[in-house]
Formats: C-alpha cells, structure tokens, sequence
C-alpha cells in the first residue's frame, strides 16, 4: 500500500499525452552520457568531475509521444504544452560551457551527434539537414559566430539547425514592475521555463523567469511556425546537452511537465530536490592551472621575442658605404676604455664626457696611424704610452717618425698629399715646435696640455 501512494504521481506520468515529475526519483527516463539522477532527485545531465574530455548528455521521456500530422476532432494534434525548472551552476563563475537545449527529435538514438557548441543534437555533416526532423529550444552560455549568436546568455528556437529560427537575450517580463528584467542562465540560480504551441494559431511561445515567480504575461519569444513540416508522427521529448573545450558546467533539471493534450500542469516548487551546496574549492582544478600556466608561458615568449626583435632592431649597427666594401672595423664601446685611451681626468673624476671620448678616439686613431698599440713595452721593463710618444715626437720635430713604417709607400708627395711637395707639408709640421717666442712656447705648452686632458 506505501508502495502504491509514492507512486501515484508517477503512474500519472506514465499517461500517453501527460506527465509530470517533481524530482526525478524513480522517474521514467532514457539517460545518455554522463546524465544521471542523484540521490535525492535531481536530474544531472553533466558534471564538473569529467572535465578532460567532452561531455554529450541526454535525458529523453522513455517512450515516444504521438504528434499526429493530421487534425481529429476538436483539439489540434500538434499543440503542446511543457515548463520546467533548471539550473546552470558553472565551475567558475560567470564561465560556463555551451549551454543546454529542450528537444523534440524522432530518435533516442545520439550517436550521430558531437557536443561542444553542437549540444548534443547535431554535427558539423547533419546541421542544417531538413531530414533532421529537430525542434529545440536552447539555452545558449556561450557565444558561438559561426552560428550567429547574439551573446553568450541568450535563448533560441532552433528548428534542423542550430542556426537559429530566432533568438532574445535571456531576460523575463515583471507582472509587478510592468517591465523586462535580464537573467543570468549561468548564475547557478534556478529557473523556470515555459515552451507552447498552439497549432490553430500556429504560434510558439517561449516564456523565462526566475523559479518562484509566477508565469510572466508577457512571452520572451513568439514565433509563427508551422510545426507540421518539421514533426513526425511519434517524436521523443526531454534535453540535450554537452561540453566541450570550454570549462564546463555542471547542468540540472529540478521539476518537468509535459502535456500534449492541454496545459502542463503546473509544478510544485516546495517538492523539488534542493540544488547541492556549491563548494567553493581550495584550488583552481587542475585542467585551470594546466590552461593558465601555457597561456601565461606563450604570453611571456612573445613579449620576450618582441622586445628582442625590436631592440636589436633599434640598436642595429649602420655600415657606412665603405665597410660594406672592406668589410666592417669596428670596436665594441667598452674596450675602448682600456689602459691607454683613458683621459688623464677619468682617474681623477670617475666621469665620461664628450670630452673624454673624443681622447679616446684620438687614442685609437693614433693607434692606427702609428701602428702600435696604446701600451708597449720599450726594452724589457718600461712601458710607453702611445699619446706620450706622439707629443715626445712632436716636442722634437719629428712627428713624421711616429707614423707606422707600413704607411712610407703612400707618403710620396702625390699619393697622400695630393699633387704638391711631399717636402712641404715635412717642412710645416717640423716648423711648429721650433717657432720662436715666448708665444709659441705658450701656444705650444697650453695645446700639449688641453690635448692630453682631453680638451
């Protein structure tokens, strides 16, 4: 006798044109995928837990209803009414996966369907097909172009394809405040659905709003269609869902009527299962972690090779003309502050200027015009520094000893001093030491002593 009162709703169910669960439990289901009915009675289509790889997920009314193509009697064959309550709660919040869809299809047979944005209901090959026979009303969590979602919280009616027939903005007219007021169907919230058809008029009917409030005068969508070129005469009821590379989401069913005869009737809330408590974790899953630290390693190598490509870029050496026909004699900045091209006045200060610089390219042009190093050895213990050497020549005449030997040939009068007499430039640089006067002395004296500070 307890056997027969716990089962009195559910024999109601087992009626050929109505039924009516509030909660799951021993209810009479088709279940695919990782669908499953939880202890206390919720319908799970999928799970958090198998998040690794895409989830497909079913839960279809076990027996097919008759939808007649032809009218009998008073009462049109192919009106429908149905409502139920559901939950999206995400992993993350405000992430979720595709979203899910109440069908109506010929078949309980999924194995020609895939899931990520194709819900459970269709493939890239059949898409579109108008051998499909599918009606769906989806709950869309995730922006898909190639479709032609308006956002990713939207709800459509999708008829053969998932391009939709026509879609709103997930959102419910307030009887009490006379206007609309947008949902979130990823808020973990639970909410209520309402789909009719009415074959006299031809008209389908969606109407939104969040579980507890009475149904909404006003519709979200109303769309004119005729369900005869689409439905069959024994079609299959219930949901469809999937998961795919996006973090998923774990999708829930509290309460499903169904009536094809007249209105569903209506559920009653206080006899729903209660949703699971959401657990918030300690740790971002591991799939998280995994997809954040690859993205954060390839952000930083391309930050890096930009900035390298654009420095070196920046920095890149311009060769004059003549070292692209000689080949390039260059000297990295920092040797040329070895012992030898310092300015006197860096031992003293510590400071490169302009100044300083100069000395030290002066260093190394004397380098290359006397053919010595700016530090060499004379005998077996004395150094000589190159600059003093030079002004030594000079203070004696004979400045022209200081040239690299190697360079005699091209001191011939024409080769390097053009067409005039070698012996006069010889005879005007061996006059500047030896000019008479106290001025000279002191001209002499104070460009000795700015030449080798550097001035």
């Amino acid at each position: 006798m307890i056997f027969y009162v716990s089962n009195i709703p559910l024999a109601f169910a087992q009626n050929e044109n109505q039924f009516i669960y509030n909660g799951f439990l021993q209810a009479k289901l088709h279940l695919d995928g990782s669908a499953k009915i939880t202890s206390n009675g919720l319908l799970q289509l999928t799970n958090t837990i198998n998040n690794l790889y895409p989830q497909v997920c079913h839960a279809l009314y076990q027996f097919p209803l008759k939808f007649n193509t032809t009218s009998s009697g008073s009462i049109p064959s192919l009106s429908f009414s149905t409502n139920f309550v559901f939950a999206i709660v995400p992993q993350v919040p405000n992430v979720g996966g595709h979203g899910m869809a109440f069908t109506i299809r010929p078949s309980s047979n999924f194995t020609n369907v895939v899931g990520n944005q194709y819900l459970g209901l269709f493939n890239s090959s059949n898409e579109g097909l108008t051998s499909n026979h599918i009606l769906a009303i989806e709950l869309d969590t995730a922006l898909n172009p190639e479709f032609g979602d308006i956002d990713r919280n939207h709800v459509a009616i999708d008829v053969n394809s998932l391009n939709s027939t026509d879609s709103a903005s997930a959102m419910y007219f307030s009887n009490k405040e006379g206007k609309n007021i947008s949902l979130e169907l990823i808020s973990g919230n639970s909410t209520h659905l309402w789909i009719d058809y009415d074959e006299a008029k031809k008209l389908l009917s969606v109407t939104l709003a969040p579980n507890g409030i009475p149904k909404p005068n006003q519709p979200l969508m109303s769309k004119s269609i005729d369900l005869s070129q689409y439905v069959l005469e024994s079609m299959y009821v219930g949901f469809s869902t999937a998961t795919g590379t996006l973090i998923p989401s774990n999708h829930y069913v509290l309460g499903w009527t169904f009536n094809k005869s007249g209105q569903a009737q209506s559920l009653d809330v206080s006899k729903f299962p209660s949703l699971p408590r959401e657990r918030k974790p300690k740790e971002l899953p591991r799939l998280m972690i995994m997809v954040f630290l690859i993205a954060v390693t390839l952000l930083l190598i391309t930050i890096t090779g930009a900035a390298y490509i654009i420095g070196r870029t920046e920095y890149e050496e311009v060769h004059e003309d003549w070292e692209r026909e000689n080949g390039p004699h260059r000297f990295i900045y920092k040797n040329l502050y070895k012992v030898g091209y310092l300015a006197p006045e860096i031992i003293r200060t510590r400071r490169a200027t302009t100044c300083t610089d100069v000395f030290s390219f002066g260093a190394f042009m004397l380098e290359v015009a006397c053919g010595r190093r700016p530090v060499g050895l004379q005998g077996l213990t004395e150094d000589i520094i190159l600059v003093d050497w030079v002004f030594e020549c000079w203070r004696r005449g004979v400045i022209l000893d200081a040239s690299d030997p190697r360079l005699e040939e091209l001191l011939d009068g024409s080769t390097f001093f053009g067409t005039s007499n070698g012996n006069e430039e010889h005879d005007f640089l061996l006059s500047l030491p030896s000019s008479s006067g106290k001025g000279s002395a002191a001209s002499l004296s104070s460009t000795d002593s700015n030449l080798k500070n550097g001035h």
